[in-house]
């Protein structure tokens, strides 16, 4: 049954992505710009050299190297193929009917269906670091493509793509962790199964609401829709606790997360203006932390990431609505902040198991998860801010490349200094970051540079890589040489650009 599901995420995804993207692009006979498919196009090839370069690497690692080189890959590819269809349909739907705009953006989700049920089926037996390393590279390409083009469309549906992606694998991988008896393997692939059926319920509900004279009234269209999708899934899901797993337990971390989505949903929809956004905003972080705590209760750290996946079927249906309107491009994005919280809460509780061991040793180190949590809740708005003050085209590659190299260090340098302990409370940090985020921007325009993929990318190297330093075992002076040449490369780095930033400035005058 494990494999069986996994072929069923397969289908469902392929058909789902296929038929969706059709019927976005049908009627729409011109083709993009050349300059802006000549630049889709250029993003996906950068993508995808990454992942080849980091694919190159990793096969001459042993294993689980291999794995993740191969699941970083496959990330990658899949995010280069994201871009483009993205990019595509953002052309199509342009003057598209309603039904069509929210059709085509729930394609892209039915991708990411489709390439986390592929790195499953291609590691069966052993899928956590394919998987993490699907998750690392589908972040690298949504961090590019955030980065290039912030505030278009195509680029919140590949941050889309990438959030649901890593939600996905991350359940997966808690089901592994959580099944661990070989009698328990064909439970495995439960999150696919969920994933499933929240995808179809929402393509039912937006059917159903723009078929019908609800399509005029979107205040109406929105809770009806949200209503449909839950009830469905909330019925899939008891079929399958009653039939599949044998537990009432999948049923009730589904309707926590459902309850917790539709209240999330409630309170941005009700968001008028950029002021009314703040006490909306800290009453949603109050309601995610309730999902881990509640869910963890009912299912441990699987019952989280189900509750997760399921929230997802209350906000996809305005995820998927299209518009210029301030209000609505406030709650989107409100939405998409929640997501990422909810997604760095999870990949907290991950790094929390997969560390177990040496987090059970109290001492001293105690103090360095204090320091390592403040530098964590500080470095992406350092990050964000130094960015944003580069301009023009070359300025904006080097953006680019320090962000994501400095996200990807920072774990690496905190463990250096201060070991597992201050890495746990970097990884924290950076989800108190998130929360700050949510509630310190007011508008789509603050978000200008995605800093929830920022930290979510940071937090999937400390889990995947934490570990193979440990075993290396560095001597103290080798730890001291790394540093030191961290420290100088970054300074380099900060002289080169700010030099950039300056004569590109001064052109500009």
């Amino acid at each position: 049954m494990s494999v069986g599901l996994g072929w069923l995420g397969i289908g469902v995804g392929a058909i789902g992505c296929a038929w969706l993207f059709l019927l976005g692009c049908r009627g729409k006979s011109d083709n993009p710009p050349d300059a802006e498919r000549q630049s889709d196009w250029l993003y996906a090839a950068v993508a995808l050299a990454i992942a080849l370069i980091f694919w190159a690497i990793g096969m001459r690692i042993e294993p689980p190297g291999l794995n993740l080189a191969w699941g970083w890959l496959i990330g990658g590819v899949a995010g280069a193929i994201a871009i483009i269809i993205s990019n595509r349909l953002n052309w199509a739907i342009q003057n598209a009917p309603i039904r069509i705009k929210r059709l085509a953006s729930l394609s892209i989700l039915f991708y990411g269906l489709l390439a986390t049920s592929l790195v499953y089926i291609l590691f069966p037996h052993e899928p956590v670091n394919a998987l993490i390393g699907f998750a690392i590279g589908a972040i690298m390409a949504a961090i590019l493509q955030g980065g290039l083009l912030s505030s278009t469309n195509a680029a919140v549906r590949v941050e889309d793509w990438a959030i649901f992606s890593i939600t996905l694998a991350a359940a997966i991988v808690f089901s592994v962790m959580h099944f661990e008896d070989a009698q328990y393997k064909n439970w495995w692939s439960i999150p696919i199964l969920l994933a499933t059926s929240v995808l179809l319920a929402s393509y039912v509900s937006i059917e159903l609401t723009t078929n019908s004279s609800l399509r005029d009234k979107p205040g109406r269209s929105y809770p009806i829709g949200v209503l449909i999708s839950a009830i469905i899934v909330a019925g899939l899901t008891a079929l399958y606790s009653w039939k599949i797993v044998g537990t009432m337990q999948l049923l009730g971390v589904v309707a926590v997360g459902l309850v917790i989505g539709a209240a999330i949903g409630w309170l941005a929809a009700s968001i008028q203006t950029p002021e009314s956004r703040t006490q909306a905003s800290a009453l949603c972080v109050v309601l995610l932390v309730a999902l881990p705590t509640a869910s963890f209760k009912l299912w441990g750290g699987l019952g989280v990431a189900l509750g997760l996946l399921a929230a997802w079927t209350v906000l996809v249906p305005v995820l998927c609505e299209q518009g210029s309107e301030q209000a609505l491009g406030l709650v989107r994005h409100l939405l998409r902040l929640a997501l990422c919280l909810g997604l760095a809460m999870l990949l907290y509780r991950l790094f929390t198991v997969q560390y177990a061991g040496e987090l059970r040793r109290i001492g001293l180190q105690t103090h360095y998860t204090f320091i390592g949590a403040l530098l964590g809740i500080v470095l992406p708005f350092v990050i964000v801010d130094w960015a944003t003050t580069l301009r023009g085209p070359a300025s904006t590659i080097f953006r680019l490349l320090f962000t994501g190299i400095v996200a990807a260090a920072a774990p690496l340098a905190v463990f250096f200094l201060w070991q597992t302990t201050a890495v746990l409370g970097f990884v924290f940090g950076l989800t108190a970051a998130l929360a700050f985020t949510m509630l310190s921007r007011r508008s789509e325009r603050d978000d200008i540079f995605p800093i929830g993929l920022l930290a979510i990318g940071a937090q999937l190297v400390a889990i995947q890589f934490i570990a193979p330093l440990m075993e290396a075992d560095m001597a103290r002076l080798t730890r001291v040489y790394v540093l030191v040449g961290l420290l100088i490369a970054t300074i380099a780095w900060i002289c080169a650009t700010t030099q950039l930033s300056k004569r590109t400035s001064r052109t500009e005058g």
